[in-house]
């Protein structure tokens, strides 16, 4: 979490609604909730399904993307090679995710 940026507070193993004081410790200006949550100070943006509402929100920025994406499938390798083309590339031109997602 970011200065400024949103907490979404996605329903998993544990409620990310548990934590919506700790994302305004760490500089959260706002959250999206399924309910409001009276113990925090911040704006929520409430919506009844939470992970729909984040989903539709990913969707209408991904459709308004213009650049050239690049996928980086394989057993081995995805990680290094997707740094070795934002180094290549540059981080002004290209985008990728810090580390990775792996299990």
């Amino acid at each position: 979490m970011e200065s400024g940026e949103m907490f979404v507070a996605v329903r998993a193993e544990r409620d990310g609604h548990d934590f919506i004081r700790d994302a305004a410790r760490l500089g959260a200006s706002s959250a999206m909730v399924d309910h409001f949550v009276a113990e925090s100070d911040l704006p929520q943006l409430r919506t009844p399904d939470v992970g729909e509402a984040f989903l539709r929100i990913a969707h209408m920025h991904r459709s308004n993307f213009k650049g050239k994406i690049v996928g980086v499938t394989g057993s081995c390798g995805k990680t290094s090679t997707k740094d070795a083309l934002q180094l290549l590339l540059g981080p002004d031109t290209c985008l990728a995710t810090d580390g990775n997602f792996n299990n």
